[in-house]
């Protein structure tokens, strides 16, 4: 009697930490906003735990969150940061699609170029200005608009 109270239990457990315990796959491609050609070697890195890949040579990549954070990371210089947060992690695979990667003018010509020359504040408006009405994530159900940051795009899954 006490053997069978112990198999279902163990059957529970596991069946619970299967069911809650599952990674999510998630999967896209990073391209440059002007010009919609892939970057390589962008890091995409989940919060916590610490967790991440790098865009291969066409800009493509895939792996599995394995934490509860919800949040990505995705980063590259002379560029703006882009977070995603509140990610729907009980979905089994998410695919991003299309993310692009707005490059940071304010910065950029100062970090890339030389650092005598200034950096570009006013293309760097006109292009937030534009990224902000016309850039959306469309990820399944959901048209997710960007939200500029001092440094970094934020798309929040509760937020479309």
């Amino acid at each position: 009697m006490n053997f069978r109270i112990i198999l279902v239990g163990l059957g529970i457990l596991f069946g619970i930490q299967t069911l809650f315990g599952q990674p999510t796959f998630i999967k896209g491609k990073i391209l440059d906003y002007e010009t919609n050609e892939p970057i390589e070697a962008i890091t995409i890195l989940e919060k916590y735990p610490l967790n991440g890949v790098i865009t291969d040579s066409k800009g493509n990549f895939d792996f599995n969150i394995k934490g509860e954070t919800k949040e990505i990371e995705i980063k590259y210089i002379g560029y703006y940061d882009i977070e995603l947060i509140n990610i729907p992690i009980e979905r089994d695979t998410i695919d991003l699609g299309e993310l692009k990667m707005v490059r940071n003018y304010s910065l950029y010509i100062h970090v890339e170029m030389a650092p005598d020359i200034k950096p570009d504040n006013r293309k760097d408006k006109i292009l937030r200005k534009e990224v902000c009405n016309k850039y959306r994530l469309e990820i399944s159900d959901k048209n997710l608009i960007p939200v500029f940051d001092d440094r970094k795009i934020i798309f929040d899954f509760n937020k479309y």
